[in-house]
C-alpha cells in the first residue's frame, strides 16, 4: 500500500500576485508608475510613483486577501484608484500632472525635487 501525499494550496505565490497587480494597474491606469513589493510574511505593498514626493505612501493587500486572481485584481484596481483620488489625479490614463496634495499624508513630509 502506498502513502498518499496531500499538498495544501495557499493561493497565488508572491511573484504571481505581484505580476498580476502590476499588469492590471498598468492596464487600468496607464502612464502612472506603479511599484509592487512583496512583504516579509506575505502580502503586497503598492505605491504610485507620482506620489513619491509624499514619502512611503501606498496601500497593502494582505496575504489573506490574495486567494484568487479575480479578487486580487478587483482589490488592486480599487486601491490604485483610491490613491489617485487622494492625490487629486484622474482615474484612467495619467494626464501628465503631478499632485500638489495627498489626502491622508502629512504635508510636512513632502519632498520637493
Amino acid at each position: 500500500m502506498s502513502d498518499i501525499l496531500t499538498i495544501e494550496d495557499d493561493g497565488l505565490d508572491d511573484l504571481t500576485s505581484a505580476r498580476i497587480v502590476a499588469e492590471v494597474l498598468d492596464r487600468v491606469y496607464p502612464g502612472y508608475i506603479w511599484e509592487v513589493s512583496g512583504l516579509p510574511g506575505g502580502g503586497l505593498f503598492i505605491k504610485c510613483g507620482q506620489t513619491a514626493c509624499f514619502g512611503q505612501y501606498g496601500f497593502y493587500i494582505k496575504e489573506q486577501e490574495i486567494y484568487s486572481a479575480t479578487h486580487l485584481t478587483a482589490t488592486a484596481i480599487r486601491g490604485g484608484g483610491e490613491i489617485l483620488e487622494r492625490a487629486g489625479l484622474p482615474r484612467g490614463p495619467w494626464n501628465g500632472e503631478m499632485p500638489t496634495k495627498l489626502e491622508g499624508a502629512d504635508p510636512r513630509h513632502r519632498r520637493y525635487h
